[in-house]
């Protein structure tokens, strides 16, 4: 399945591609809980919760950085270059790519749109 996204995303940084099939996601992982269980849950309990779950997600953002900068390192020693985006090219790149946010975002949830609206590229 050809992803609207990145092909949205490539057309924006000027880049001409050519389409190749590939199944694009967000994989966020919500952790659901019948509200009225969560109410009738003490305060202690719902706060022992709330961390346990900002602990997993920390140590989930560990294991991604860490299996990244492997991947990296093996592509590198396999002979891949590696450009890393200086301040200057990345404000441009932000700039080129913001009008995705606002077309994406409108498919998104009102929760799901806040979030990544606040990591909007200004």
């Amino acid at each position: 399945m050809q992803s609207s996204t990145i092909a949205r995303y490539l057309e924006l940084l000027g880049a001409r591609t050519v389409p190749a099939p590939f199944n694009q996601t967000y994989l966020g992982y919500p952790v659901l809980v019948n509200d009225a269980f969560w109410r009738r849950l003490p305060p202690d309990d719902r706060a022992i919760l709330l961390k346990a779950l900002e602990e997993a997600g920390a140590y989930e953002l560990r294991l991604i950085r860490e299996l990244e900068a492997r991947a990296l390192k093996e592509m590198a020693a396999s002979g891949l270059r590696i450009h890393r985006l200086t301040a200057d090219e990345r404000t441009a790149w932000e700039q080129a790519v913001a009008p995705l946010y606002d077309e994406v975002a409108v498919r998104m949830p009102p929760p799901l749109r806040a979030f990544v609206e606040a990591r909007k590229p200004r």
